[in-house]
C-alpha cells in the first residue's frame, strides 16, 4: 500500500478472500481507502478499511486500467518500502484522480497535464493520457531525486515518442529492471 504518512507499506488482511469479508471491497487495487493497521511480528495487519474513492471510471476503461497499472508499477519500482514521501503519495493520488475524471474521448484526443506539486515547472506536454503519464514520470523522478534539470532537462527530447523512450530508459536504469506493464498492454 502507498500511504500518506508512512510511504510504501506491506501488510496482510487475514480473511479478506472469504465471501463474507467486509474488508475485501475496500482493499482492491487503485482504491483510495482509510486503513487501520495493527503491528504484527513480520507484517502489519489490516484491522479495518473504508473506501474514500474507488475510481470507478478507471475500472470501466481498459486503456485507463493499463495506465493506472503503469503508475502503480512506477511507484512500486522507484519508492523504497517505508520511505515517507508525501509528495509521491499526493502525485500518485492526483494522477489517479485525473485518469478517473477523463472521458473516453478526452483520454485519446484531449489535452491534460497534472498540476505540479510544488516542483519547478517542466515542459508542458499536451497529449491526453500519454502526456499526463510523461509529466507524472518526470515529476516522480524529480520528487525522488533522480531528475536533474542540468543533466536531464537540457537533453530532454521535444518529440513525444522520444520523450516516452527517454523516460522509460531512465526509469528502467534506476529500477534496475524492465517495466512489465507497457509490454503487457501493448500485446492487447
Amino acid at each position: 500500500m502507498l500511504t500518506r504518512g508512512h510511504g510504501k507499506v506491506a501488510a496482510v488482511a487475514p480473511g479478506v478472500r472469504k465471501v463474507t469479508s467486509h474488508k475485501s471491497q475496500h482493499l482492491e487495487l487503485f482504491n483510495y481507502s482509510r486503513v487501520f493497521l495493527a503491528r504484527g511480528k513480520n507484517l502489519d495487519i489490516i484491522t479495518e478499511a473504508e473506501t474514500i474513492d474507488s475510481f470507478d471510471n478507471i475500472r470501466d476503461d481498459l486503456e485507463k486500467i493499463g495506465k493506472a497499472y503503469y503508475v502503480v508499477e512506477l511507484v512500486d519500482a522507484l519508492l523504497p518500502e517505508g520511505q515517507k514521501n508525501y509528495q509521491v503519495f499526493k502525485l500518485t493520488l492526483t494522477i489517479l484522480q485525473k485518469l478517473n475524471q477523463l472521458s473516453a474521448a478526452t483520454a485519446t484526443k484531449g489535452s491534460s497535464t497534472l498540476p505540479k506539486p510544488t516542483l519547478k515547472p517542466k515542459p508542458t506536454l499536451k497529449v491526453g493520457i500519454s502526456g499526463m503519464l510523461r509529466d507524472f514520470e518526470v515529476q516522480l523522478l524529480e520528487v525522488l531525486g533522480f531528475w536533474s534539470d542540468e543533466v536531464h532537462g537540457k537533453n530532454y527530447p521535444t518529440e513525444p515518442s522520444a520523450q516516452a523512450r527517454f523516460n522509460k530508459l531512465l526509469i528502467e536504469r534506476i529500477a534496475e529492471r524492465e517495466l512489465r506493464t507497457p509490454k503487457i498492454f501493448e500485446s492487447l
